[in-house]
């Protein structure tokens, strides 16, 4: 369970996105080894991940952001910024599972090798878009809530 402090959120998709970002380096450089170690993680984490950041969103766009809109006019802005970047990295991170059960399907080195370019492109894309979302939005609002 994800505790509903907010520090605790971000630690916790900090530790999860270390972790994919982790996994895609590693089906590169470690190859067949461990591909079956890596594609497990990658798939775990992405699992783990997409419900936690849906539900932070919802939070966000139901309570939060609609609280500081209200109170906090000047924050507009920023707040419609971070909804547009959302979008974005939902359909990235689709875009990412898509590629991922393409690549997890493919037995032929030479697709997989293609494949895993796109992936790993892909998969740091991801994860700096939503580690650079997360500190927007903590700088951005969280702290002027606060």
């Amino acid at each position: 369970m994800i505790p509903d402090d907010n520090e605790c959120f971000s630690n916790f998709v900090l530790e999860k996105l270390d972790r994919l970002y982790d996994s895609i380096q590693n089906l590169h450089y470690e190859g067949k080894m461990s591909l079956q170690k890596n594609t497990k993680i990658i798939h775990e984490t992405v699992q783990h991940l997409k419900p936690v950041l849906t539900n932070h969103m919802n939070l966000d766009n139901q309570v939060i952001f609609p609280f500081a809109s209200k109170h906090i006019p000047i924050l507009e802005p920023v707040i419609n910024f971070l909804k547009a970047e959302r979008k974005e990295f939902i359909a990235q991170l689709e875009s990412f599972e898509v590629l991922f059960q393409e690549f997890s399907q493919h037995s032929n080195s030479s697709v997989n090798y293609m494949l895993l370019e796109k992936l790993r492109e892909k998969g740091v894309y991801v994860v700096c878009v939503v580690r650079n979302h997360m500190q927007a939005e903590v700088e951005g609002v969280y702290k002027v809530l606060d």
